[in-house]
């Protein structure tokens, strides 16, 4: 073998070995990448996984809601309630009709316009004082003052202007009637609540949350409204009846002058009854008087002429004796 062939010997050795040192490195590298290739698919599906879990929320486990159920949340406690106004500050009340005037400037320019309608809170919690005011119509807007006017919707009650005269703020003006929540009275003491609720209602709201027990959610706007037809019905139905009543009075007071009138009426009239009793009386008597002379008379004229009937035939008796006794004399004078 002459010395070409060893040089090129030992370069073929020289390059497997070199080749073999790099196919040594292809393979340690390949063998990374699929070790690396395999732990990022397992993180792969894991963070799809955990994509899945913030999208829709951990499957069966309420208390990590997802982030499809957040943003409805959000939508219902942002969008879904329309806009509202904080940090008013009621400035002029008139206490006979409920009309109000308030500052705002959250955001500025605020955006109300003449007519909107809208609910007003105290921002105080419930156990603090804070109450719903009412429902209230827009009606002046002065942007540069940032003032304003408010008037009821419907007339307020009594309770209701007091509340709205005892409330010192600041409040809040919502476009939409907030809808009711558990959350609303969480933490308030049995004293706060009988404070603010009606009698009818405490227990269902002492046992809100305990033992399982929730208590049905109302709408309000929808029962503020029906109340306040109602409470409008059943005004016009007494305003009626007071009517119906002052007229029945005014019947009744008439009938009483008439009854009064009759009542003269058939007093005099007995008068004149026993006057004119009296008069008969007086009448019949001497009627009977009469009748008696009458019939005295009458026997006394029957007696008469009886007797005349009985001198008639003696003097006519008499006459034929007469006539009888003159013929006799002058037949014996021949």
């Amino acid at each position: 073998m002459n010395i070409w062939n060893k040089v090129f010997v030992g370069l073929i050795i020289v390059i497997s070995l070199v080749f073999f040192y790099f196919s040594a490195q292809v393979l340690k590298t390949h063998e990374y990448w699929r070790s690396s290739a395999k732990a990022h698919e397992e993180k792969i599906v894991k963070l799809d996984k955990e994509i899945e879990e913030i999208r829709n929320g951990v499957k069966g486990d309420d208390t990590q809601p997802g982030l499809l159920k957040l943003q409805s949340a959000v939508y219902k406690a942002l969008i879904g309630r329309g806009r509202v106004w904080t940090n008013c500050k009621p400035q002029m009340r008139d206490p006979k009709i409920g009309a109000v005037l308030v500052t705002t400037d959250m955001p500025n320019p605020h955006g109300i316009t003449d007519k909107t309608v809208l609910a007003v809170f105290d921002e105080n919690p419930p156990k603090n004082g804070g109450r719903y005011i009412g429902r209230f119509v827009v009606k002046q807007v002065d942007e540069k003052k940032k003032l304003v006017g408010l008037v009821p919707s419907r007339p307020m009650r009594p309770e209701a202007l007091k509340r709205l005269q005892a409330s010192r703020g600041p409040w809040t003006l919502c476009e939409i009637m907030p809808s009711d929540n558990h959350d609303i009275f969480a933490g308030m003491t049995p004293e706060q609540l009988e404070a603010i609720l009606p009698k009818a209602t405490l227990e269902e709201y002492l046992k809100d949350g305990k033992d399982g027990f929730e208590r049905k959610l109302r709408d309000y706007r929808f029962l503020f409204d029906t109340f306040a037809r109602q409470r409008a019905m059943l005004i016009e139905a007494r305003n009626m009846a007071v009517a119906n009543k002052g007229l029945m009075d005014a019947a009744v007071a008439d009938a009483k002058v008439q009854v009064q009138f009759r009542q003269a009426e058939i007093a005099a009239l007995r008068k004149e009854v026993e006057e004119m009793t009296r008069q008969r009386d007086i009448v019949l008597a001497h009627q009977k008087s009469l009748e008696a002379e009458i019939a005295e008379r009458t026997k006394a004229i029957e007696d008469l002429t009886k007797s005349n009937r009985e001198l008639a035939a003696q003097i006519a008796k008499d006459q034929l004796e007469a006539v009888r006794r003159v013929d006799m004399h002058t037949a014996s004078i021949k």
